[in-house]
């Protein structure tokens, strides 16, 4: 600063000069960049203050910014940022200026919600990758069990354990048994609280049919033993702190037998059919709401019980997943595709939508797969200017308390939405 005051009072730069629009801006940059200080980011961002458009001020704030708007996370260079205005020949540095950029979510996942304290919970620990220890994550986990969803629901639970009415729990939907411990399981409730845990216990002992699988009958009969219903459930009674349950081992290893047909004696007319998700209830067809329920269960298999048999079921399933585009979502019907496939909801509870498998595919390892990235560019195009989700599909006014609104952002969308970009490599949160 003192060797460009100097110059300028001595003469030797003209500032007046500068403002000339008689000049060339070529010319006027390399006066700009002879100053000792001045590179070609400031160098653009003076010749702008001189109304001067022709240049973008490219730093690492304007490569993240255009790397998250037209690459898809990727890493780009100074020239990819200039391509990507190059299109407004002299007035690209004015574009660049006023640009409407997609918003950084990450501040509005962090913030104190007593509705959704459980976003705050998952954004640190999912998204900033803190650990459970950390006072934040520890903080925010303490306010799951004080405010919001989870107080609502235990409140409603009975003395036994069971909500509503005694037996396996399956309905009424979506307040019984089967959907609150899910539920507690999705807004994330402290496993070793009490009553979660008398909850979990008292489903283990009253849902499971003879072949150790969840039934929806109230008598449990093997019959009634669906990929949906015990792929959520299993998924709910690992994150709830029975992982390494034998009973949930049972029901595991029924699942992942019943997935790819290994010594598997069980398959019904009414419930799973035959090998690779088949389901009466999609008549006889192979089901990918089952598939994706199931999956996301056998991803979350603790380490020491992910079996030769778990590994070949997940990829039995990644390879009905990526047997259709997940953004069409074609996969064996009847009469039509389900709309609720392209509408974002949470919870999900047994029905699925393109976000659910694009997360199952690129968790297996399969992000960079030319199947998966249509899905992925389908949930990116969905965010809004704000960079956020909205919740397309609710159960508003059918569980304990409601969840956020449906047509309006959603902290629960968004969370899902940014850990698969994440998980897939096209977004990195501003920590």
């Amino acid at each position: 600063m003192l060797e460009l005051a100097r110059a300028v009072a001595s003469g030797v730069l003209d500032l007046e000069s500068l403002k000339s629009t008689a000049r060339p801006t070529d010319q006027v940059r390399q006066e700009l960049l002879a100053i000792k200080g001045v590179g070609s980011y400031a160098a653009a961002n003076l010749l702008m203050l001189l109304g001067r458009y022709d240049f973008v001020p490219v730093d690492s704030w304007a490569r993240k910014m255009v790397s998250r708007e037209w690459h898809r996370g990727k890493p780009v260079e100074g020239a990819d940022v200039e391509a990507a205005f190059e299109r407004w020949g002299a007035w690209k540095g004015l574009v660049y200026w006023f640009w409407n950029w997609t918003a950084e979510p990450i501040e509005w996942l962090l913030e104190t919600d007593q509705e959704n304290p459980a976003v705050r919970y998952f954004a640190l620990r999912d998204l900033l990758e803190l650990p459970e220890s950390h006072d934040r994550v520890r903080r925010a986990r303490s306010a799951i069990m004080r405010e919001g969803p989870v107080p609502v629901i235990l409140e409603a639970q009975e003395p036994d354990g069971y909500w509503v009415k005694p037996g396996s729990g399956y309905s009424p939907k979506y307040r019984s048994t089967v959907w609150s411990v899910l539920l507690l399981a999705e807004l994330g409730a402290d496993p070793e609280e009490a009553r979660v845990r008398r909850a979990c216990e008292y489903l283990l002992d009253h849902a499971r049919a003879p072949n150790g699988a969840f039934s929806v009958y109230q008598k449990p009969v093997a019959s009634g033993a669906l990929h949906c219903l015990n792929g959520n459930l299993v998924f709910a009674l690992q994150r709830l702190g029975f992982g390494e349950d034998p009973r949930v081992g049972e029901v595991r290893d029924w699942l992942a037998r019943s997935i790819v047909g290994e010594e598997f004696l069980d398959y019904y007319g009414s419930g799973v059919c035959a090998p690779g998700f088949a389901c009466g209830v999609n008549e006889k067809q192979p089901c990918a709401w089952g598939a994706n329920k199931a999956l996301r269960a056998l991803l979350e298999t603790p380490e020491q019980a992910k079996t030769p048999l778990v590994e070949r079921a997940l990829e039995r399933g990644a390879q009905f997943l990526l047997s259709r585009d997940p953004a069409v979502a074609d996969y064996p019907y009847t009469e039509r595709v389900s709309s609720t496939w392209f509408k974002l909801g949470f919870p999900l509870t047994y029905w699925s939508d393109v976000l659910e498998t694009v997360s199952n595919l690129v968790r297996l390892g399969y992000g960079q797969h030319p199947r998966v990235a249509p899905g992925l560019d389908w949930v990116r195009e969905r965010r809004d200017d704000h960079g956020r989700w909205r919740l397309e599909n609710s159960l508003r006014g059918k569980m304990w308390v409601d969840i956020e609104r449906q047509g309006q952002p959603s902290k629960w969308i968004t969370l899902r939405a940014l850990k698969v970009l994440k998980a897939a490599g096209l977004y990195t949160p501003d920590s």
